[in-house]
């Protein structure tokens, strides 16, 4: 999952790097039969999972914003998205189709 990731974006995101290394570290603690070891990389695995998805999140809103443009960049009233409709709507209107 992680190289596709990486050839989807250009690279493997830090934190899913950091998350696979800690997840390793827990299961060598649980196969040595010492489950007490492995609670602290998997919290740190889950907080780095937790810190990747933000991060995906974020560089797809930075992506869709520069594909349809910052929607603080419109003048009053609503627009379509699509630069091929950029037609002027009230949006308290209901459309007419």
């Amino acid at each position: 999952m992680m190289r596709r990731l990486g050839d989807g974006l250009g690279d493997i995101p830090d934190p899913l790097g950091r998350a696979e290394r800690a997840m390793r570290d827990a299961t060598e603690a649980l196969q040595r039969r010492q489950p007490g070891e492995a609670i602290g990389p998997q919290t740190e695995a889950l907080d780095q999972l937790q810190q990747a998805a933000r991060d995906f999140a974020q560089q797809m809103q930075r992506r869709m914003q520069g594909q349809w443009g910052d929607p603080g960049d419109d003048e009053a009233g609503a627009t379509d998205r699509l630069p091929r409709d950029r037609v002027e709507r009230d949006p308290l209107v209901a459309d007419a189709e």
